[in-house]
C-alpha cells in the first residue's frame, strides 16, 4: 500500500516521531500531517507494538494487525459504514520478524469518545433526553456496521468515537480499532448480542438502546437471550478483580469512589433527570437495583416497624373511629404544586388566580444550581406578597449524597433566603425510590443529619419528612426514628399515589386511599409529630401523553401497549375531587397539594405547545370556589352512593355504575344543581348520580 502513496517505512518513522500523541499504551497514536499528491492533510497514525517472533512469523503468512484494520476499514467505508477513511498499512519484515507496522487513516477533528460523552452529560448536564440523543446514532451506527456482515470484536466504548453536533444533538458516529474485526457474510444474533455486550450502560437505558438498535421494535428474543449471556460473563470477570486485585479492592474500599465512571461504570452513581416527566429516570432495572441495595437494611425495617406496631395498631383503631367525624374547613388544606419557569411565569400565575387555591407549593432542585434557587426564591416572595401560604420541597439528587457538602450550602442558601416567607418545608424526596439518588437508610439519614443544624434554627418553618413514594409507610417508621431524634420534624410527609389501583376508593389489600389516610395520621401520632399527616404530591397519570407520563417516559417504542394506569381526563377530574374528598374530609391529611398545576403528561393543564386548561382545572376551581365559606359536615354512604355534606352543598357521586336517586330523600331543600365543572343541570325529582361528583345546592 505505500507504493501506491509513495510512502516509506523510513519517512513514516521521522513524521511519527514528531507527531502529537494521542494514545500511549499497548500501542501508539498520534496525530501527524502528511503530503499525498502534493496536499498537506492531518493523519492518525497508528504503530503496533511489535510482536514475538512466533506471532511475527504468524504475521508473515497471515494478515497483521495494521493489515487487519486497513482490509477492515476499506470494507466499512465502501459499505457506508462510520469509519475515518482509510489511507494505507506500513509493515517491515527482516528475516520473517515483524519490525515496525503502521496503519493511517485520515484525522478526524472534534470527537470524543462514547464513554466520555456519557460521562460528561452525567456529571455536568444530568439531562435524560440528551443522554438519549447520544445513545440513538450510536445504535443506529452499531446496526448498520453489523447488517453489513462486520463484527467489531472488541466493540468497548473506548472504540466507539462520536461527535457532538450541537447542545441536544450527536452524530458522525466512527469506529476505530478495527483489527480484531471479521468480515462475515450475515452475523447471527449470537454474534450480534457478543458484539454488543461490552458495552456499558445503565441497565433500563440498555433496554431502550436496544430498542433503536432494531430500529424501534421489540429486540429479537434470541438477541436478548445471548446478550444477557454475554454480559453475565463480562461482569463476573469484572466482578472477580477484587480477588484478583485485593490490595485494589481494599483501597476502594477505604476511599469509595464518588464519579460515575473511572476504570468501570459505577451504576449507583449515575443519575439523569427527565424534564418531561418531572423525575430522575430509571437507570436499572430491578435486578440491578436489588445488587447495590444492603440485603441487611430489611432488618432495620423489620426492627423499626415492630418497635412501633403496638402504638401504631392503638393509633389506627382510635383513629378509626374518628373519621368523618369533624366539621372541618378544608378550603385552606386544598394545594397545589407548581413549577414556575422564566417563559410562562406570568402565565402560570394567573392560572394560580383564576384557580382560587391558597396554598403553592413549589420544587427546589440541588441539582439546578444557583441559578435556579435565585430564580425560584424570587418566585416565593411575590408569591408570599400576593398573600399565598407558600411552601417548599428541597429535592435532592445522586450528588447531594456523594458531596455531602453542597448539599448542606443548597440547603443553607435555600432557607437563608426565604425563611421568612416559607410554611411548610419538605426535606428530601421518595428517599425510597433509589432513582431520586438515595439508596440506603443510611444515606438518608446523613442527608438529614447534615442539615440538622440549620433545620433546628428556623422555629417558623414546619418541617416535613421523609417524603416516602406511594403506599410504604413501613419505610417511613424507621426513617422517622433514624432522624426525628435529632431533627426537628414536625409532620410527617408522603407522595401518597393510589394510580395503580385505579379509583381512589379502589383497594390496596385491606386498604384504600381512606385506610392509607388513617395510616399516614397513625404514624405521624405514634411519633408525636404535632403537624400531622401530609400528602405534598398525587396524581394520575394521562392517556395518550407518550414521554410525558411519569409511566411512559423516557421512551416507547411504536406499537408498545399503553400502560392501563393512564386514565382519560374526565376519570382525572373525578378522581381528583374524589381524592380530595377523603384524604380532607376524614380529618386524616392536614394538607393535600396536587402534583402539578401544567404538564403535559399529568397535570390539570396541559404545557405541550402552550398552556391549556383541562377538565380538570375546571372541577379543581369549582370544588375549590364552593368549599371557601362551607363547611364540611358529615359522610355518609348509601344505595352505593357517596355523601358528602357541607354547609351549602352536598357532594354525591357512585364509584363504578350510574344510580338514580330520588332527591327527595334529602332533608334540606335543592335548588339548584351543578355537574364537577360548574355546569348547571336540570333538578328534578331523580337525578343520575354517576362516579363524577354532583354538587346539590341547598
Amino acid at each position: 500500500m505505500s507504493d501506491k502513496f509513495n510512502i516509506s517505512i523510513e519517512y513514516i518513522n521521522n513524521i511519527f516521531n514528531s507527531g502529537q500523541t494521542l494514545y500511549k499504551v499497548r500501542n501508539e497514536l498520534k496525530k501527524v500531517e502528511l503530503e499525498i499528491d502534493g496536499k498537506k492533510e492531518f493523519f492518525s497514525l497508528k504503530k503496533f507494538k511489535n510482536p514475538g517472533f512466533i506471532k511475527s512469523l504468524f504475521y508473515y503468512y497471515n494478515p497483521s494487525k495494521a493489515k487487519k484494520s486497513y482490509i477492515n476499514a476499506k470494507f466499512l467505508w465502501d459499505n457506508k459504514v462510520g469509519v475515518s477513511e482509510p489511507l494505507c498499512y506500513l509493515e517491515n519484515f527482516e528475516n520473517k520478524r515483524l519490525k515496525e507496522s503502521y496503519y493511517i487513516e485520515k484525522f478526524i477533528s472534534d470527537f470524543s469518545d462514547f464513554k466520555q460523552e456519557m460521562i460528561y452529560i452525567l456529571e455536568n448536564e444530568p439531562d435524560c433526553h440528551k443522554f438519549l440523543a447520544l445513545l440513538k446514532p450510536v445504535a443506529e451506527e452499531i446496526r448498520k456496521m453489523h447488517d453489513s456482515g462486520f463484527i467489531h470484536n472488541d466493540l468497548g466504548y473506548q472504540n466507539i468515537a462520536v461527535k457532538r453536533i450541537d447542545e441536544n444533538t450527536w452524530g458522525e458516529v466512527k469506529f476505530i480499532d478495527l483489527n480484531r474485526g471479521k468480515i462475515r457474510q450475515k452475523l447471527s444474533m449470537k454474534e450480534r448480542a457478543r458484539d454488543i455486550a461490552k458495552i456499558e450502560i445503565p441497565s433500563d437505558l440498555r433496554r431502550i438502546f436496544f430498542y433503536m438498535y432494531f430500529r424501534d421494535n421489540i429486540p429479537d428474543r434470541d438477541f436478548i437471550k445471548w446478550e444477557n449471556f454475554y454480559r453475565k460473563r463480562i461482569t463476573f470477570h469484572n466482578e472477580s478483580r477484587k480477588y484478583r486485585h485485593p490490595i485494589r479492592h481494599l483501597k476502594s474500599i477505604v476511599s469509595p469512589y464518588k464519579g460515575v465512571g473511572k476504570e468501570r461504570m459505577h451504576y449507583k452513581n449515575m443519575w439523569l433527570w427527565d424534564e418531561k416527566s418531572g423525575q430522575p429516570a430509571v437507570m436499572l432495572n430491578s435486578e440491578d437495583r436489588k445488587k447495590y441495595r444492603k440485603k441487611s437494611e430489611i432488618f432495620s425495617l423489620i426492627y423499626h416497624n415492630l418497635k412501633k406496631i403496638i402504638s401504631i395498631k392503638n393509633n389506627y383503631k382510635k383513629l378509626e373511629k374518628n373519621i368523618f367525624k369533624n366539621e372541618i374547613e378544608i378550603n385552606k388544606k386544598i394545594g397545589v404544586c407548581v413549577e414556575f419557569e422564566k417563559n410562562n411565569f406570568k402565565e402560570k400565575l394567573d392560572l394560580v388566580d383564576e384557580l382560587g387555591v391558597s396554598s403553592i407549593f413549589l420544587r427546589v432542585y440541588h441539582h439546578k444550581g444557583k441559578e435556579h434557587i435565585d430564580f425560584i426564591s424570587d418566585i416565593i416572595k411575590q408569591l408570599y406578597e400576593k398573600g399565598l401560604e407558600v411552601n417548599i420541597g428541597l429535592v435532592q439528587n445522586r450528588k447531594s449524597v456523594l458531596n455531602i457538602e453542597s448539599w448542606v450550602e443548597f440547603v443553607e442558601t435555600v432557607l437563608e433566603k426565604n425563611h421568612n416567607y416559607l410554611k411548610y418545608v419538605e426535606v428530601g424526596h421518595a428517599l425510597n425510590r433509589v432513582k431520586w439518588g438515595v439508596w440506603s437508610l443510611k444515606e438518608m439519614q446523613q442527608l438529614y443529619g447534615s442539615v440538622s443544624n440549620i433545620l433546628n434554627k428556623y422555629d417558623n418553618l414546619q418541617i416535613l419528612a421523609p417524603a416516602v413514594n406511594d403506599f410504604e409507610f413501613y419505610y417511613a417508621v424507621p426513617a422517622l426514628a433514624k432522624v426525628s431524634k435529632k431533627t426537628k420534624i414536625n409532620g410527617f410527609s408522603s407522595h401518597l399515589y393510589v394510580d395503580r389501583r385505579g379509583a381512589p376508593e379502589n383497594y390496596q389489600g385491606k386498604f384504600s386511599l381512606l385506610e392509607k389516610s388513617i395510616l399516614g395520621k397513625t404514624v405521624s401520632a405514634s411519633f408525636n409529630l404535632k403537624s400531622g399527616f401530609f400528602i405534598t404530591e398525587t396524581n394520575w397519570p394521562l392517556k395518550n401523553t407518550g414521554i410525558y407520563s411519569p409511566i411512559g417516559c423516557p421512551y416507547i417504542a411504536p406499537g408498545i401497549t399503553e400502560n392501563p394506569i393512564h386514565v382519560s381526563e374526565e376519570n382525572y377530574a373525578s378522581y381528583m375531587v374524589r381524592y380530595y374528598l377523603i384524604a380532607l374530609c376524614s380529618d386524616m391529611a392536614e394538607k393535600v397539594w396536587w402534583w402539578r398545576l401544567a404538564a403535559h403528561g399529568f397535570g390539570i393543564c396541559d404545557d405541550k405547545d402552550g398552556i391549556k386548561k383541562r377538565p380538570a382545572f375546571f372541577a379543581l376551581k369549582y370544588f375549590i370556589s364552593k368549599t371557601k365559606n362551607s363547611k364540611f359536615l358529615k359522610y355518609e354512604k348509601k344505595h352505593s352512593i357517596h355523601f358528602y355534606y357541607f354547609e351549602k352543598f352536598l357532594m354525591l357521586y357512585t364509584e363504578k355504575e350510574s344510580i338514580e336517586f330520588n332527591v327527595s330523600e334529602i332533608e334540606r331543600k335543592i335548588t339548584e344543581i351543578f355537574n364537577m365543572y360548574d355546569e348547571k343541570e336540570n333538578l328534578s325529582e331523580k337525578i343520575t348520580v354517576s362516579e363524577n361528583p354532583v354538587y346539590l345546592i341547598f
